[in-house]
C-alpha cells in the first residue's frame, strides 16, 4: 500500500492546512476493490489542527467508472461530496463513531488510505444503472436488454414456479 495518503501532523502548527489528492484507477487496484473499474477523482483535504485534536474535512469531486448492474456495460457514476473526521488523542486506538477516532499520543501521522477508501465505497449508490444514476444521456446495451426481454418471456413473465409450491405452504 502507499503511503501517499499518509498525513505527518507532528511538526505543523496550530491552524489550517490543505492537501490535493488525485485519485485514480491505481488507488483501487491496490486496494483490491472489484466494484470500481476506473476513477478519475480529486480530493481536497483540510486538516484543522489544535492541541488536543484534529479535524479532516474531505470533499471529493469527479466520477469512479463501474458496471451497469442491468446490462453489464461499463458507466461513468458522477461523485461529488463532503466528509469530516475528528482525531483526537489518547492512550490508544479507538473508532469511537464513524466520525470520530483516538489516536494514541505517540503517533506522529495518520494514514487516510482506508478511510479515504471507505468513504468513496459508502457514496457510491447502491443501484448503478444507466439513466438513473447521475442523469445524463446514458443508456444499457440494446443488445442485452433484448436478451434480458427474451428471458423474462421465457420465464413465464413471473408465473409461479412450481418448484417453490410447497415452500409456499410452510408457516413460519
Amino acid at each position: 500500500m502507499t503511503k501517499k495518503y499518509v498525513v505527518k501532523f507532528v511538526g505543523l502548527s496550530n491552524g489550517e492546512h490543505r492537501f490535493e489528492y488525485p485519485i485514480g484507477k491505481k488507488f483501487f487496484e491496490d486496494s483490491d476493490c472489484e466494484d470500481i473499474l476506473d476513477a478519475d477523482l480529486f480530493l481536497k483535504l483540510v486538516l484543522y489542527k489544535e492541541d488536543r485534536q484534529m479535524r479532516f474535512v474531505f470533499d471529493f469531486t469527479g466520477s469512479i467508472k463501474v458496471l451497469c448492474d442491468r446490462c453489464l456495460e461499463p458507466m461513468s457514476v458522477p461523485m461529488n461530496f463532503s466528509r469530516e473526521l475528528y482525531v483526537k488523542f489518547g492512550h490508544e486506538y479507538e473508532e469511537q463513531s464513524e466520525e470520530m477516532i483516538v489516536l494514541p499520543w505517540k503517533e506522529h501521522s495518520i494514514d487516510l488510505t482506508g478511510i479515504i477508501y471507505d468513504y468513496i465505497l459508502l457514496a457510491k449508490p447502491v443501484r448503478c444503472v444507466h439513466g438513473e444514476v447521475g442523469g445524463g444521456t446514458q443508456v444499457c446495451n440494446q443488445e442485452m436488454m433484448d436478451i434480458l426481454s427474451q428471458t423474462e418471456m421465457m420465464d413465464g413473465g413471473g408465473a409461479n414456479d412450481p418448484r417453490w409450491d410447497e415452500l409456499r405452504k410452510l408457516n413460519y
